[in-house]
């Protein structure tokens, strides 16, 4: 814990905060500090620390339950404590838990909420307000920390911390099952296993996700996993830095697009596409305008067949930047991999490959005994490649021009 308090502290995050217990970090209607009740009272909000309970959580639960199951919001500032003990249940789709106050907040509890909102993160603020840090304690193993729990919810403008280290047995940072919830604005970092866990349990009740403005860093597994739930949408502004596996792994999550991203620096490949036959798959996928670089893998793996029928075919991957970096074993994987796959575009894309730690190949595609017809080009080619610039199946593949520099 300590680690991260003076990693906050070296960014000048207590600066930010020691003004919002002075009551210079909060800004809500015309004025500064702390929200009065009396402000409070002119609307549905609550304030948590007008209510009883014997920590934080108990107070966020009073003051959800005071607003009797209608749409309304509750403010969360320092004044209510900074410990959350008491799990956090929001058991309405139209109410808001919002943190007003920026500060550290600990949780050995997990919270399930419909719309969770707070000041910022990593040095950005709203309104003169310090970022709101959710930080998981030593030894709670939360299965997560934030659930949402309603179609069409929202996360947004926090910095949350699964401190994976110090809970060996956690899991996820935020997961959901629901219909189109919006995660935006969020920096995730050190899940134990990954930073967001979106995955259905009644067929396809997770469709629609939608990531704006996420940054998904140093989680142990994937920054972001998407089970079973068809239609995500990265909307852009996201990074997916440093994972244990993959940046994003897709499992049937057909009709994803992933655009305008960064993948830099995953164990495994950057994006990983995979399926199940049976189930939805991870056809029809579009990864557009994003950057690719030093991933220690592949950045862009594509398993189209699971050995019972294809999962993961009509592709389109461009136009897009990679490049390898000094970190990759130079001539062991290649840049995009398409295995067992057909009917996919792979088109203006650029790919520049270390002179010592060079790509296989730029684009391989591999087929064990299945049919594999994929449209390729144009792209272009910069630096020398280990093996060649595209490892293409002779009599399956069609290629179109490719620029060579």
């Amino acid at each position: 814990m300590k680690a991260w308090t003076d990693l906050l502290s070296r960014r000048g995050f207590f600066k930010g905060a020691a003004a919002g217990a002075a009551g210079g970090a909060v800004v809500v209607g015309a004025q500064p500090g702390v929200v009065t009740a009396q402000e409070t009272s002119q609307g549905t909000a609550r304030l948590a620390s007008a209510y009883p309970g014997e920590d934080l959580g108990a107070k966020i639960n009073a003051a959800v339950a005071s607003l009797g199951g209608g749409p309304g919001e509750v403010w969360v500032d320092q004044n209510a404590g900074t410990f959350i003990r008491t799990p956090v249940v929001v058991a309405d789709s139209t109410q808001v838990l919002r943190f007003v106050q920026g500060g550290i907040y600990l949780m050995a509890a997990p919270m399930d909420v419909s719309h969770l909102a707070g000041s910022g993160f990593g040095g950005v603020t709203l309104v003169g307000r310090a970022p709101v840090v959710l930080v998981q304690v030593d030894g709670a193993n939360l299965p997560y920390l934030v659930r949402a729990a309603f179609d069409a919810g929202s996360v947004r403008d926090i910095h949350l911390v699964g401190n994976k280290a110090s809970n060996p047995n956690a899991l996820d940072v935020i997961t959901t099952a629901k219909r189109g919830v919006f995660f935006e604005n969020l920096f995730i970092n050190t899940a134990k296993r990954h930073g967001i866990y979106v995955k259905s349990t009644t067929p396809n009740s997770a469709v629609g996700a939608r990531f704006s403005g996420v940054c998904l860093h140093q989680n142990g597994e994937a920054g972001l996993r998407v089970e079973e739930a068809t239609d995500p949408w990265v909307l852009g502004g996201c990074l997916f830095e440093e994972n244990g596996t993959h940046g994003i792994h897709l499992s049937d999550a057909a009709g994803a697009r992933i655009f305008h991203s960064d993948f830099a620096k995953n164990t495994l490949p950057g994006l990983y596409i995979q399926g199940t036959t049976g189930k939805a798959g991870s056809n029809q996928v579009m990864v557009i305008g994003n950057q690719f670089g030093q991933n220690y893998k592949e950045d862009i793996m594509i398993v189209g067949h699971d050995g019972n029928g294809y999962v993961s075919v009509a592709n389109i991957i461009g136009p897009n930047q990679f490049w390898g970096g000094a970190n990759r074993t130079g001539n062991a994987s290649d840049s995009i991999l398409l295995l067992n796959t057909m009917q996919n575009v792979v088109s203006g894309n650029v790919f520049s490959s270390a002179p010592d730690t060079p790509y296989r190949y730029a684009i391989a595609a591999i087929s064990n005994g299945f049919s594999n017809t994929d449209f390729w080009g144009p792209n272009s080619f910069v630096g020398p490649f280990g093996s060649g610039h595209i490892l293409p199946i002779s009599g399956l593949t069609q290629l179109v021009a490719t620029i060579t520099a």
